[in-house]
């Protein structure tokens, strides 16, 4: 991949304000503009070929698909087909094997019955999906729609359509849907906020300067003037009683005697003109109630007069040097372990100002503070005080606050009760992941070769605190005095927006449990964790943060969205999927799950169920050839028609559901026919990593050959082997979809 150059800005505010750039390789002589380049933007990725209903190693019926005067073909796109005679030509028959949709406007969950797959080819497919099978189960109405926010392509061939609910025409504020389906368009997952039943009138009584107007007015202990720095537009708020409203929504800068410097998105009642709800548009490390970033000098006057500032260079101010080097930091670990290119993912600059004061209540000034501000897309430091010494000082400090950045591009989960305690807890996590990339050899243009812990690992801010020797603890929340470890014990309050900092140590425990193992340290719970390392942890928790959360997620929401994630990257029953669930069990966080049988052990040395293993027993069943059914695009020469007449090729395909145990597939003709030759070919990513042929010989299973590599390649049987039956067990695979193409010679 041809590496992009990423700017690193570092400005130094009251007065001296400046920033750098830092560009590929990022040593300090590397010098560039940090305004944002000209660079190309890469678009978002387009799923492209042949939409079929491609079938699972599972017996079951023909997947759903929607009739050929449904799917629109795409401009340019000739290769665009339906498959000859769907079974259904609707999703109005599509059955779910999970169907969690009691509140579907506190959250949703839906997986497709294995024996019944669901295929939607592209977006409209997948609104169709929502709004037809899925809409009687999550309540959808008349006025009810969707809109298509994002689409994207995780490694594994996945797309994640993530979609805004309207109500006539209007953005339901925080109502998401995403729908997962696989390479080959199989639904995956469908999951979500849907607000069902609405009831409001979606004709303002009042325009857009007459709402903010009256709104601007009714800002609490509001001093001097307001700013409008986002321009409104309508909405519809549904507030926590869930009411409905049709709102202007905002974003304001203003100082508040009691709160200091205030940047907030407002929801105006477009009707009345009445000040619905604020949510806060800045992000601190620092808790609301003693040191929060709203008491801050920098405020709606001088804000934009003072930043970024003047320029400097890194190695000219020990403040801009730490902030430079920590965003250096937190870029490489983005950019190495995720391929992430900046807070956006499209190179966006990284600008941090230094040598700030904040204005806090009564009109003090303080340096006690650094935040991150999304409508701005920069850092802010102050150089401490009585609370921390030097914040750009510290890594984890840097990452936290930059993976707000991350967060506020990718899921921008609503900064307020429980989606905004997950999105603090996120920006702990990844400020962990952080610390761990440095502390285990990584660089700023070398990942390390694994990742390792420690303690300072799971403590932010460890080193930059005056007072106690931590900020916040993940291997024990509650060791500082105000977070929560488990959900029953969680704040319900109105302080801390709701608990965004307080509530963060549940997902935080939930996190070290998942990457160390173990139990709950106050022993709430007796749940025993499996720990599967940091690196796949931060692994599975990025995933669900870019593909499957939303802005409202609630923490049972992110239970079944990061299992989700877990099967998507590891396996269905595998390890590390039950991991993540116990470890919200361990937290007592709400989810339903069965465990697999055989305990999901993720395919161990022995596999599981009768699938054999490494010690040469090979397995006694598997998918025989005539059960299996082929891609429409293999549909020409497939078997088992062509097994029997005397050609030399026929294909067939499956599909890994568990890419950690053992699948097989078994090759059966009848018995004028023996096998003498086989060729597999993996396509692309779809690959197993290890793989053992065996054939059928006389009375039993002869092992024939093995392969242990994690890169597509091709396999022969020997000439010397003749056989009606060939076994192929696989493991270690790339989840979804692989495709292999089985050329037989046969007499």
């Amino acid at each position: 991949m041809k590496r992009k150059a990423i700017a690193l800005g570092v400005a130094m505010a009251a007065g001296t304000l400046g920033f750098v750039a830092l560009g590929p390789g990022f040593g300090p002589d590397v010098l560039a503009s940090a305004q944002p380049g000209t660079a190309d933007t890469p678009s978002l990725p387009e799923q492209t070929g042949t939409a079929s209903a491609t079938a699972s190693g599972t017996q079951h019926r023909p997947p759903a698909i929607l009739s050929a005067a449904d799917l629109p073909v795409r401009p340019g796109d000739d290769t665009y087909t339906v498959p000859a005679q769907p079974a259904d030509t609707s999703f109005s028959q599509a059955s779910w094997a999970t169907a969690d949709t009691a509140t579907p406007s506190r959250g949703f969950f839906l997986k497709p019955a294995d024996d019944e797959p669901v295929v939607a080819p592209d977006a409209h497919a997948a609104k169709a999906l929502v709004l037809g099978a899925a809409g009687a189960l999550i309540q959808a109405g008349p006025g009810d729609d969707l809109s298509l926010r994002t689409s994207k392509l995780d490694e594994q061939g996945n797309t994640f359509y993530k979609f805004t609910q309207t109500f006539r025409g209007v953005p339901v504020f925080g109502r998401e849907v995403v729908v997962q389906t696989s390479a080959a368009g199989e639904v995956a997952a469908v999951t979500g906020e849907f607000q069902p039943a609405l009831q409001v009138d979606t004709t303002p009584a009042l325009d857009a300067p007459q709402a903010m107007e009256q709104a601007l007015g009714a800002l609490p202990n509001r001093v001097g003037e307001a700013k409008i720095i986002q321009s409104p537009e309508l909405n519809v708020y549904v507030d926590g009683q869930d009411k409905a409203h049709l709102t202007w929504k905002a974003t304001v800068e203003y100082t508040s005697s009691t709160e200091g410097y205030r940047v907030e998105e407002i929801f105006v009642d477009a009707h009345s003109g009445t000040l619905v709800e604020r949510l806060p548009r800045i992000f601190s490390a620092l808790q609301r109630d003693t040191y929060t970033l709203n008491r801050t000098c920098l405020n709606d006057w001088n804000m934009n007069r003072a930043l970024p500032g003047r320029r400097v260079q890194p190695d000219s101010d020990t403040h801009a040097r730490d902030a430079w080097t920590n965003s250096g930091y937190t870029y490489a670990f983005y950019n190495k372990l995720f391929d992430r290119d900046s807070l956006d993912g499209r190179g966006l600059p990284l600008i941090s100002s230094v040598h700030a004061l904040f204005a806090g209540p009564g009109g003090g000034c303080s340096g006690d503070n650094a935040m991150f501000t999304p409508d701005r897309n920069q850092m802010i430091y102050g150089d401490g005080g009585s609370y921390l010494s030097n914040p750009a000082g510290a890594l984890d400090i840097v990452a936290h606050e930059l993976t707000h950045g991350v967060t506020s591009f990718e899921s921008n989960l609503i900064y307020q009760n429980e989606s905004g305690a997950i999105n603090e807890a996120l920006s702990d996590i990844f400020a962990a992941g952080a610390e761990a990339y440095r502390l285990s050899g990584g660089t700023l243009t070398q990942a390390p070769g694994s990742l390792k812990t420690s303690q300072r690992v799971w403590h932010l801010a460890e080193g930059s605190v005056r007072q106690g020797q931590f900020m916040r603890n993940m291997a024990d929340p509650a060791a500082d005095g105000q977070s929560r470890d488990s959900y029953p014990s969680r704040y319900t309050g109105s302080q801390d927006n709701g608990g965004v900092h307080i509530n963060s140590g549940i997902m935080n425990l939930a996190f070290y449990l998942l990457s160390e193992g173990g139990k709950h340290p106050r022993g709430r719970t007796q749940t025993q964790v499996s720990g599967i390392g940091i690196s796949k942890a931060l692994k599975i928790y990025y995933h669900a943060n870019v593909n499957l959360f939303t802005s409202s997620t609630n923490f049972s929401g992110a239970r079944m969205r990061l299992a989700q994630s877990a099967e998507t990257l590891f396996g269905k029953c595998s390890a590390e999927w039950t991991a993540v669930h116990k470890s919200f069990d361990a937290v007592a966080v709400p989810g339903s799950w069965t465990p697999c049988s055989g305990g999901g052990n993720g395919g161990g040395s022995n596999g599981g169920g009768n699938g054999g293993g490494d010690n040469g027993t090979p397995p006694s069943s598997g998918l025989k050839v005539t059960g299996a059914r082929a891609s429409s695009q293999y549909s020409s020469s497939w078997g088992p028609q062509n097994l029997h007449d005397g050609t030399t090729r026929a294909w067939a395909s499956s599909t890994i559901y568990n890419t950690y145990n053992q699948q097989w597939v078994m090759l059966e003709l009848d018995t004028s026919r023996t096998i003498h030759d086989l060729t597999f070919y993996w396509s692309g990513y779809n690959y197993a990593g290890q793989y053992d042929v065996w054939a059928w010989n006389g009375s039993q299973w002869q092992y024939v050959t093995g392969y242990d590599q994690y890169a597509p390649a091709n396999v022969k049987l020997p000439v010397n082997v003749r056989t009606q039956y060939v076994l192929v067990t696989m493991r270690y695979g790339q989840y979804g979809r692989w495709y292999i193409l089985k050329e037989l010679e046969v007499e």
